[in-house]
């Protein structure tokens, strides 16, 4: 059985009553789960492996459940975990497991594998992911690339509360998984240049990460990324998705203006 965030069998009731892909595993599936376990099976000799994938999506309702589980596992079950956060797992979770990392390919490797695929912009969709040539392979098919440089293109002119709220008005369609991490690897960008002079995610927006960043005040960006680890831990859900995108759009201006306002002081 695989537990998994915005898959199959797990919606939620959008604004106008749609159904939308859930984005986090909850505790009826860990449930569902914890009966599918208790059943006896013939097949495999009696075992049988359970994959959740991301792990990290389980809220902690879900995971404080699945640790009753893990503490007590059925005969012959097999819990198989995957995240690329671990952070954002329980403790006490991560003490029930063994951890098997998993490091990534080279650059060089990943980029010739994605060519091979037959992708435009490889070397731009493989820095957007961090070097994870799946991750870019996977942005490559979503075709999010309009969505995102409409996004950072206003991003790059933010300036004013006004033009924030336009443009979480006009990011309301976009997950907001996808925002926070727009906007988590661009402000990790403009540190990284602003420090070292240069810049690990969004290579086609180098000159104005460049020109942004020579105006930007450290201690000020160093607390919104702050802002922006908090709120990583709630976007999967959030109260009021527009308040909260507002309320990252706007912090983000005051950055801004904070760090020009130190800067002619």
């Amino acid at each position: 059985m695989e537990a998994e965030a915005a898959s199959e069998g797990s919606t939620e009731e959008g604004a106008r009553g749609e159904k939308k892909a859930a984005v986090q595993i909850t505790i009826d599936q860990v449930r569902e789960l914890q009966n599918f376990v208790s059943l006896t099976t013939h097949r495999n000799g009696g075992k049988r492996v359970v994959l959740i994938h991301p792990a990290e999506a389980m809220n902690v309702f879900a995971a404080n459940a699945l640790l009753k589980m893990l503490e007590e596992p059925s005969v012959g079950t097999m819990f198989l975990l995957i995240t690329d956060d671990i952070r954002r797992l329980l403790p006490t979770i991560i003490s029930r497991c063994r951890r098997f990392p998993l490091p990534g390919v080279g650059s060089a490797e990943a980029l010739a594998w994605l060519e091979q695929q037959g992708i435009k912009d490889a070397e731009v969709l493989l820095a957007q992911a961090g070097g994870a040539p799946l991750t870019a392979l996977a942005l490559a098919e979503t075709g999010e690339a309009d969505e995102r440089r409409r996004f950072l293109d206003q991003l790059a002119r933010l300036g004013t509360p006004d033009t924030a709220l336009e443009l979480a008005a006009q990011s309301q369609k976009t997950a907001l998984a996808t925002v926070v991490r727009w906007l988590s690897t661009w402000c990790y960008d403009l540190m990284a240049m602003r420090m070292a002079g240069t810049i690990r995610y969004h290579l086609d927006y180098r000159e104005a990460i460049k020109s942004l960043a020579q105006r930007l005040s450290v201690d000020q960006l160093l607390i919104y990324q702050d802002l922006l680890k908090a709120s990583a831990r709630s976007y999967t859900h959030p109260l009021n998705p527009r308040l909260f995108l507002e309320q990252l759009l706007l912090s983000y201006c005051q950055t801004i203006a904070a760090s020009l306002t130190s800067e002619h002081a």
